[in-house]
């Protein structure tokens, strides 16, 4: 086995936040906060028994009328049960593998005794690219082409549309050239205030952090007043661990790619990163 091939428990991430299943929705919501993450574990006893992450409880809340304040929904009532595992000793390709047939972004590791003692991201992923795979992969190979793309013009319904209908988290924003990117979590950013709107069809004004919007305003957002213009690419000749390190640095988690003369040609994700494992994962197999 080569370097490409290593168990995941050198890879993964030992420091875990977990949280019990009793715990309420506003205790993990502030854990989150104050740990600056995106998902918990939620374990009972040492044993993960689901996972949690905020767009989840985003969906939850959303659509929850129950009534119930944030302090006594336990945060099993959100959490996602059917959990992917796989033991230490198992090979980063097989999980990375794992990744991309589930779908999913991160996997519980655990022992013999399956006993709770590790996560893998695809953060995870990407430090394992930049420290050990350099000079190894090319981005032109590995990137995903061609790129979906939206115009800033194109409402934020639009986009919603099409990253469920291509089954991706983040859509190139262009205007004859790039100008943008819009994620999932952009989406996510406005989706509670898009449901308040739903609801609330009988008033002028829908209360915000610390301001009041028209709801008249929200059916007309478009791409161009929640996407990112501060965007950062990668050329298509350049090493996907410089790529990967990128992604590390800035908390990305993909890169629109250019070629010699700056036109847009793909995109590399973490799911690339993972794809590319995969792979090893079979001809080592």
């Amino acid at each position: 086995m080569g370097s490409e091939d290593v168990e995941i428990k050198r890879v993964m991430t030992k420091k875990m936040i977990t949280i019990n299943p009793s715990a309420s929705l506003l205790e993990a919501i502030n854990l989150m906060t104050s740990e600056k993450i995106s998902r918990l574990i939620i374990a009972d006893n040492n044993s993960a028994v689901g996972v949690v992450t905020k767009k989840d409880i985003i969906r939850y809340t959303s659509s929850d009328v129950s009534g119930r304040t944030l302090d006594i929904i336990p945060i099993s009532d959100c959490m996602t049960e059917s959990l992917v595992t796989e033991n230490e000793k198992a090979r980063i390709s097989s999980v990375a593998a794992l990744m991309l047939e589930f779908g999913i972004s991160s996997v519980i590791i655990t022992n013999k005794s399956d006993n709770l003692v590790g996560i893998v991201t695809k953060m995870d992923i990407a430090k394992f690219f930049s420290d050990k795979l350099s000079k190894r992969f090319k981005v032109k190979d590995w990137m995903s082409a061609p790129v979906v793309t939206i115009q800033p013009a194109n409402s934020i319904y639009y986009a919603a549309e099409l990253m469920t209908k291509k089954k991706i988290s983040r859509l190139v924003v262009t205007e004859s050239s790039l100008v943008g990117i819009v994620t999932v979590s952009d989406l996510v950013a406005v989706s509670p205030l898009l449901v308040a709107v739903a609801d609330s069809k009988d008033h002028a004004f829908v209360a915000g952090s610390d301001y009041m919007v028209p709801t008249i305003m929200f059916p007309h957002l478009t791409v161009a007043d929640i996407m990112r213009t501060n965007v950062i690419s990668i050329r298509s000749d350049s090493d996907v661990a410089e790529a990967s390190n990128i992604m590390l640095k800035r908390g990305i988690s993909g890169l629109p790619v250019l070629d010699n003369s700056l036109e847009l040609v793909g995109i590399l994700t973490k799911t690339d990163l993972c794809k590319i494992l995969a792979k090893l994962n079979k001809i080592n197999s």
